[in-house]
């Protein structure tokens, strides 16, 4: 006979600590000669993970006495914040069964706290037994003691709140007032002096059965005393008879006793059949705990499973990417729903069922909505499993475009960019956020244009990604800040000014075809935007040549607004560009919306234009200034006094430009070189200059020469230097004759001004005033 034993506790609210190895002692309440809460060493924790310190309460607490701040033991005073106590793991099996706590509330009438139960130590929120709203005296009355006796059978560990949310269908606490759910507690700060609990050891505990399985198959805990057993239906059927010897149990101590009964017979040593409800009972010193075994052989409920895109979208006459379904558990599948060309093929074999063709229609676009039901096995009675896809067969005349947004919903108007995409392509709006969603699009195949729209941050991840794929696919950007980002090109993007709604085109690019049928401000600028507050923003920093050229700068020469990048090739049609644009202000106007329309029919051509510009240009002797660039046209080279001729001019056309001619004046007369070039698409034509002047003389010889030169009205005479190499310069540099003697005494023919000249005969310079 089990002999109940309860002893009065007293708990500070430390899982592990306020109870211990139970000491038993005398029952603790008011008027006791030590604090119930010292503060130096136990610990409480808030709802909010937060361990404090307990604050002392006074041992000369009488029931006369208001409780205050200053004679609290705990305070609860947030919607999240709880007391907890638990039993311990030295008591496992021990159950609370009463609970004495004293204190009252900060208001000045009585008010409610919520009290719940768990049957877990420490406390489970998932397993919670009950809860309980315990009535509270105002801090304007004595502090009272409150006794609950009435706590659910099991409870090992509870919480004080001042309020909580119980559900008593579903047993869960909440913070919330959903529908279902009552207030235990009225929310009034509670104040807590101590708490006592009555506990109940718990006797030797019944044997339990750990795991039961029939024939190796394992069963399954419905509750605590239920078990499910269902076996493989190849095997066995509905009725079939099963020897009670195969049936298998681990139990969580040794020297146990089992008995099988059906109904009231005992089968240990008999068969049952399946479908059957048999009963094992597992015992130990006289305590035994019973079991309910519930046989089956359920025919399985069939699979469908896939890792195939089941949502395609393609053109027609294009073949779709093979949709391959595992179908399990089944006699084999049907498919209904498909049409223009689809067909499905069962391969017995491998369990698998395969969607593949080329779908065509009439017209277009057309949606194909099919689904995959499996074929039950013989006996199943479940519902029909099934699977389905979608098929969008586009116009195959059409261009497809992936146009990457931030979200599905594009942004609408006759002045964006998704307008006139819409308007000529077949257009998915498409919202990646992650680098793989990208890698994805791409290995698709499906897109023609890959399109990257001013909105998405610079740090997309999808964003950044796209870069790595410039010269694998063609891809408009109209993000100059994707500059500098990795995997796109180096530079830097800017935001240019407001009311900048302009381009300037530089001027081998006004026959680009992206420009074809635009309308010219002036010159070379082209209105982008209607919209004053627009910006047409643009890069720095960028590395040019090697096929990446700059087409167009923004208004105020910042940048370059317009970029393009190919391999000079017209088998091409990977080419990238970036036309930066500002979303934020997206109003394009006619001209805008045309030059992205030819951008797209460009990007997507196989064409490739080839601009009238010299990659490189070079001379032979003397320096050239500036340094050469492809956009500069004009250039100087000085050379020594003494040249007669041009030196060796070398320019270097772009791939697929042509190089006209190089034509030079009188060599004589100063010298000018121009080269003439024009563009691959034969329509443009570009001329670049080298003006050669000589360099001013220094080191004037006269005293020691063999010859005389001098002045003689406005011309100049050299005497005694028959067959010698002879240039007039004046002294700012300008070669006014180059030539050679022919008699010891000689006229230059040149007719001069007044002034100081240098005459150069073999090398040597000599100064001449002509009056």
């Amino acid at each position: 006979m089990k002999t109940k034993v309860t002893k009065m506790l007293l708990i500070a609210f430390a899982l592990c600590s306020w109870v211990g190895a139970f000491g038993f002692t005398s029952e603790l309440g008011y008027g006791v000669t030590s604090n119930p809460f010292v503060a130096s060493t136990l610990t409480y924790t808030l709802g909010t993970g937060t361990t404090q310190s307990l604050i002392t309460a006074y041992n000369t607490v009488a029931s006369t006495t208001i409780c205050n701040s200053t004679m609290i033991g705990a305070q609860v005073n947030g919607s999240s914040y709880y007391l907890e106590g638990a039993v311990t793991a030295n008591s496992a099996n021990s159950t609370i069964t009463a609970i004495t706590f004293g204190g009252s509330n900060n208001n000045s009438a009585t008010s409610t706290v919520g009290v719940v139960y768990s049957d877990k130590y420490p406390f489970s929120t998932t397993s919670v037994i009950g809860a309980t709203s315990v009535t509270v005296v105002s801090k304007t009355t004595a502090w009272t003691t409150y006794a609950m006796s009435s706590i659910p059978s099991g409870t090992k560990s509870f919480r004080i709140y001042r309020i909580i949310y119980y559900n008593p269908t579903t047993k869960a606490i909440s913070s919330s007032s959903a529908t279902g759910n009552s207030p235990y507690g009225s929310g009034t700060t509670f104040y807590c002096g101590y708490v006592g609990l009555t506990v109940t050891p718990a006797g030797p505990a019944a044997p339990k059965v750990t795991a039961l399985s029939i024939g190796g198959t394992a069963g399954t805990f419905a509750n605590d005393s239920t078990l499910k057993v269902n076996l493989p239906y190849a095997s066995y059927t509905k009725g079939q008879s099963v020897s009670s010897s195969l049936i298998s149990a681990t139990t969580d101590s040794s020297a146990v006793t089992t008995q099988i009964l059906k109904g009231a017979t005992d089968i240990s040593s008999s068969t049952f059949n399946v479908g059957d409800t048999i009963t094992y009972i597992v015992s130990k010193n006289s305590l035994s705990k019973t079991y309910k075994v519930i046989t089956s052989a359920d025919v399985p409920t069939p699979t469908i499973t896939t890792t195939s895109s089941t949502s395609q979208t393609i053109k027609g006459g294009a073949t779709i990417s093979s949709i391959v379904y595992v179908v399990k558990n089944a006699t084999g599948a049907t498919v209904t729903g498909l049409s223009g060309g689809l067909t499905s093929n069962l391969n017995a074999t491998s369990d698998t069922l395969t969607i593949s063709g080329s779908p065509s229609f009439a017209t277009y676009p057309d949606t194909i909505k099919y689904t995959v039901t499996a074929t039950a096995l013989s006996g199943y009675t479940g519902s029909a499993v099934t699977a389905t896809g979608t098929i969008i067969v586009r116009d195959p005349s059409k261009k497809s475009v992936a146009f990457l947004y931030t979200s599905t919903t594009p942004p609408t108007g006759a002045n964006k960019l998704y307008y006139v995409l819409n308007q000529n392509y077949n257009v998915d709006v498409l919202a990646p956020t992650t680098a793989a969603a990208v890698d994805a699009i791409v290995a698709a195949g499906g897109y023609d244009l890959i399109v990257l729209h001013e909105a998405l941050s610079s740090s997309s991840a999808a964003a950044v990604e796209l870069g790595k794929f410039i010269g694998q696919v063609p891809i408009l950007n109209t993000k100059a800040h994707m500059y500098s980002k990795t995997n796109w090109p180096t530079g830097a993007g800017g935001n240019g000014v407001k009311n900048d709604t302009t381009i300037n085109v530089n001027t081998s690019y006004l026959s680009h075809p992206i420009f074809s049928g635009v309308t010219f401000k002036s010159d070379s600028v082209v209105s982008m935007e209607s919209d004053t507050t627009g910006i047409v923003r643009y890069a720095t920093g960028v590395t040019y040549g090697s096929g990446v050229e700059a087409i167009a700068n923004n208004k105020e020469s910042q940048g370059v607004s317009i970029i393009e990048k190919n391999n000079q090739t017209t088998s091409d049609s990977k080419k990238y560009m970036l036309i930066a644009l500002s979303a934020a202000s997206e109003n394009l106007n006619s001209n805008g919306l045309l030059v992205l329309k030819n951008a797209c029919d460009y990007l997507m051509s196989s064409a490739v234009y080839v601009p009238a510009i010299l990659t490189n240009l070079t001379v032979s002797a003397g320096t050239m200034s500036p340094a050469f660039t492809p956009a500069k046209k004009a250039y100087k080279v000085v050379l020594s006094a003494t040249a007669t001729d041009y030196p060796t001019i070398t320019p270097t056309v772009i791939t697929g430009a042509t190089l006209d001619s190089i034509s030079k004046t009188a060599f004589s007369a100063g010298g000018v070189a121009t080269i003439y070039v024009t563009s691959g698409d034969g329509i443009t034509k570009a001329t670049y200059t080298i003006t050669f002047t000589d360099s001013i003389p220094t080191g004037i010889k006269t005293a020691t020469s063999t010859f005389k030169v001098y002045g003689n009205g406005s011309a100049v005479i050299i005497e005694g230097a028959a067959g010698a190499n002879v240039s007039l310069v004046t002294v700012s540099g300008i070669k006014l004759f180059t030539g050679k003697t022919t008699s010891t005494k000689e006229t230059l023919p040149v007719s001069l001004e007044k002034g100081v000249y240098i005459v150069v005969v073999d090398g040597v310079a000599t100064k001449v005033l002509v009056k």
